[in-house]
């Protein structure tokens, strides 16, 4: 199950974030979780001066994967990097009502602000200040009309069926 979509939502006094139900709901069948199942999720500094949403299995993945990559990596800015991620990533439990408490030191690395989109993003959620996406959305517009990008969606379109099920 996949994350897509875009949804305006508020912070609120306590930096808490309500996860769209419908996210919320790819989220439980992304990792198998009946309704009765609490919700963790792992927040982390994302690209693009967002914070990024990633299920526990997802989270995991890329864990593994950077701590495999560390081994053959020459580079350390890229080591630092890499440790910055970790030390900056949060395990954050959904409430009843679906909120997320967003900690402040994530927030002082990405100061979204109050007025937030929750995007999502194939397989994680990511979080913008309603400022940055906007802007991004424009950027996005723009370059819906070009032959590079028709060209993208065209071949993935042809390819659409192939390794499912």
């Amino acid at each position: 199950m996949i994350f897509t979509g875009h949804y305006p939502h508020t912070l609120d006094a306590k930096n808490r974030l309500a996860i769209p139900a419908e996210l919320r709901q790819r989220l439980k069948e992304r990792c198998g979780l009946t309704d009765e199942d609490a919700i963790w999720v792992y927040a982390t500094p994302g690209e693009d001066g967002c914070i990024e949403i990633l299920s526990v299995p997802d989270y995991e993945a890329t864990a593994r994967n950077l701590e495999d990559a560390q081994a053959d990596i020459d580079s350390p800015e890229l080591i630092r990097t890499i440790k910055a991620w970790f030390r900056n990533s949060f395990k954050l439990e959904l409430d009843k009502q679906g909120r997320m408490r967003i900690p402040e030191p994530l927030l002082a690395r990405r100061p979204i602000g109050q007025n937030v989109v929750v995007v999502g993003n194939s397989d994680r959620m990511e979080i913008y200040s309603a400022e940055a996406f906007q802007r991004m959305d424009e950027q996005d517009r723009q370059a819906e009309s070009t032959a590079q990008t028709n060209a993208l969606f065209n071949k993935a379109r042809r390819h659409r069926g192939r390794g499912s099920a």
